[in-house]
Formats: structure tokens, sequence, C-alpha cells
């Protein structure tokens, strides 16, 4: 089985979002959890006319590093589109994935990767 794929700078981004999400999914919920319990103290706090630093603090840095994972995302998608710039001489690049008995990958300039099946976490079907 063949499937022909175009890497464009939309693709790019599903695709590190996608991992990004993956990665951090476990975290999401507590990381909610903890951070409603923050916005809780700081309402708290806030009428009671007690807000110090600290509680300025825990608001702002988990706003501030959410900002950071994304601006090193968008990074990483802005280098990756770069480097098929170089490589390709353009920013969209055509895939061939076949499936036999490895995963063989193929770019437009002939450059092939074969990829276990053991590297393959999940599979999906439309």
């Amino acid at each position: 089985m063949k499937n022909r794929c175009i890497h464009t700078e939309k693709v790019m981004k599903e695709y590190h979002y996608a991992v990004l999400l993956d990665y951090y999914r476990k975290l999401i919920i507590p990381f909610l959890i903890v951070y409603l319990l923050i916005i809780i103290n700081f309402v708290v706090k806030f009428l009671k006319h007690d807000i110090g630093a600290l509680t300025i603090f825990n608001v702002a840095a988990p706003v501030f590093l959410v900002g950071v994972l994304i601006a090193k995302l968008e990074k990483v998608i802005r280098l990756n589109r770069q480097r098929m710039q170089v490589m390709y001489g353009k920013s969209d690049c055509e895939c061939m994935v076949e499936f036999k008995d490895l995963i063989l990958m193929t770019t437009e300039n002939k450059n092939q990767r074969e990829i276990s099946y053991q590297h393959i976490f999940k599979t999906y079907r439309d």
C-alpha cells in the first residue's frame, strides 16, 4: 500500500501540535486543576486586598510557561520549514510512504528511510 502526502506548513503544525499534546496529555488535567486553585487563591486574596508578589507570580508563571512552550514549538516548525527549503529548494515537500515488511518513506530527492513497525505506537483509521 502506498500513501502520498505533501508536507506543507499546515501539515507540520498539525503534526507537531499532535506530538506535543500527546506528550503532555497526562499533565493537562492536573495542570488545569492546580491553575484553577491558583486563580481561586488569587480571587480570595484580591477580595481581602492582600495580593503580594508571590500571588501575582503564581498566576503569571503558568501562563508564561505555556507561552514558552508554544514559542518553542513555533521555532521548531520554522526550523523545519527552513531545513526543507535548504534540502528541496522549497518549503513544501512530497513524501511517498509504502507499507511493506518495513515502512519505507521516500522524499522528492529520493532519500529513503526505513521505519520498523515496532516504532508505531498507535494507528488511526478514517
